[in-house]
């Protein structure tokens, strides 16, 4: 088993060079230290530094472990961050999001809570709507923004913005319409613009998958197929001001945007005000 504060002393002596400074450092005296990385050695089982021209130095596997101490110590700092945060003020929320959602919806909310919480700290990661999902259940991020779906037994869904997904193709010349674009698997954008196609072309279209909304975008403006994409993106999107895209026929689908959160949990105060902030924007 290895020691975080046998890590700790390790990582000191090799970021310092001595023995002495680590001590200082680490605010012990230097037998201390020496202990430590001597019971270090002891569970790896060879030695862990040299002493190099007057510079204590880590052996080669000394560096494997000196790497590792140094992630131990940051996710233990990040730990006792949280832990004071949650207790005291506003925990740090871990946020799951289409990307389109994160592109049009979540800049307002995020500078709300900037106003309303300087300190609050948010991590964002985008992923279709089933990935969002299966990261809420396994406790993976906090709080997920998802459109088409979402509720079940174990998940709380708030009803949220209505978006209207609508076809577009390039500004110039024939949209190919037998290209669909469309996100990755788990994408409910993706699932109702493959039935949409289906039902119109009465055929299934060739699929070009991207992994951003940029490169969808950009494709559909050099003419390589077709996507269904919410206006709300569209309209804000800088390739319609520059006359590269443009909406195609008159499809209109709505769906729902949603806030999932899990059932048996109660918000945090961060997760709170960010859904009070979203359902004012939804209000306004």
């Amino acid at each position: 088993m290895l020691d975080p504060r046998n890590l700790a002393a390790l990582a000191a002596v090799v970021e310092t060079g001595s023995v002495t400074r680590a001590a200082e450092r680490l605010g012990c005296v230097q037998s201390n230290v020496s202990q430590r990385v001597k019971r270090l050695e002891d569970v790896i089982g060879e030695p862990l530094l040299a002493r190099i021209d007057g510079r204590m130095m880590p052996t080669p596997i000394g560096r494997v472990v000196a790497a590792e101490a140094a992630r131990v110590a940051a996710a233990l700092q990040r730990a006792e961050a949280n832990v004071a945060a949650a207790r005291t003020g506003w925990p740090p929320l871990r946020l799951g999001a289409m990307q389109t959602i994160a592109a049009v919806r979540l800049p307002r909310l995020l500078s709300g809570l900037r106003h309303l919480a300087p300190e609050a700290e948010v991590i964002v990661e985008p992923g279709p709507t089933d990935e969002v999902v299966a990261a809420l259940r396994r406790g993976q991020i906090d709080l997920g923004f998802v459109a088409g779906g979402g509720e079940g037994d174990d998940i709380v869904a708030t009803p949220l913005w209505s978006e209207r997904l609508v076809r577009i193709g390039a500004a110039e010349g024939d949209a190919e319409e037998g290209t669909l674009l469309v996100f990755r698997q788990g994408c409910s954008y993706r699932r109702l613009a493959l039935e949409e196609t289906k039902l119109r072309l009465g055929r299934t279209p060739k699929l070009l998958e991207m992994g951003t909304l940029d490169g969808m975008i950009g494709c559909v403006g050099e003419g390589l197929g077709v996507a269904l994409l919410p206006l709300s993106v569209i309209e804000r999107s800088a390739a319609m001001e520059r006359g590269e895209i443009r909406r195609v026929g008159d499809t209109a689908i709505d769906v729902r945007v949603v806030a999932i959160r899990r059932r048996r949990e109660t918000p945090s105060r961060t997760a709170a005000a960010l859904l009070d902030l979203a359902e004012a924007d939804v209000a306004a």
